[in-house]
């Protein structure tokens, strides 16, 4: 691995440390979703979810989508969430 493929896995592993961010990536790997549905679904404060997610598309583990004025959430690469771990 070069040192900005070493970099961009470093960002995407610290991103995932988080089990809120988990739990959203979980959620996002069903389907797209709005910040209110990820919002009513996880019950995290709407801006500790934008934290959240912030990190995650800093990371490029999601993109968003404008709708309006309403932000859609899509998971940019397939990742993997089990009891044993993450696989991107």
């Amino acid at each position: 691995m070069n040192k900005r493929q070493i970099n961009l896995l470093s960002k995407k592993l610290k991103a995932i440390t988080e089990p809120n961010r988990l739990r959203v990536l979980d959620l996002l790997q069903i389907s797209p979703m709005f910040v209110k549905d990820i919002k009513k679904m996880t019950k995290i404060e709407e801006t500790l979810l934008s934290f959240h997610l912030k990190i995650l598309r800093l990371a490029g583990l999601v993109t968003t989508q404008r709708k309006g004025k309403m932000v859609l959430y899509i998971i940019s690469q397939p990742v993997k969430i089990t009891e044993k771990g993450v696989q991107f």
